[in-house]
């Protein structure tokens, strides 16, 4: 497990991919490469969170959450099947 202290050079790459417009996941992957670390997506989520960093602005036209459906409700409730056959349950 990588870490949790960053070197200062990886700080400063993370800060120019920011900049540059890339995806966490990207800037992982080229830290990783740059300097043969291990660093996940979160963690260059979270280092760039930690240094005051903001993700890129999502595009206008991303997909947008779809409304959640509103269940039905039951009319009246159910009965048991004990309830149903006729005979309760002592």
């Amino acid at each position: 497990m990588q870490s949790s202290t960053w070197v200062p050079e990886h700080s400063q790459a993370l800060r120019e991919y920011v900049a540059k417009g890339m995806s966490h996941s990207e800037i992982a992957d080229a830290i990783n490469s740059r300097f043969g670390s291990a660093y996940s997506r979160n963690a260059a989520i979270g280092r760039g969170r930690r240094i005051g960093l903001t993700a890129p602005d999502r595009p206008e036209d991303a997909p947008k959450r779809p409304p959640k459906a509103e269940t039905q409700r039951l009319k009246t409730p159910r009965l048991r099947a004990a309830e149903v056959e006729g005979t309760k349950l002592a």
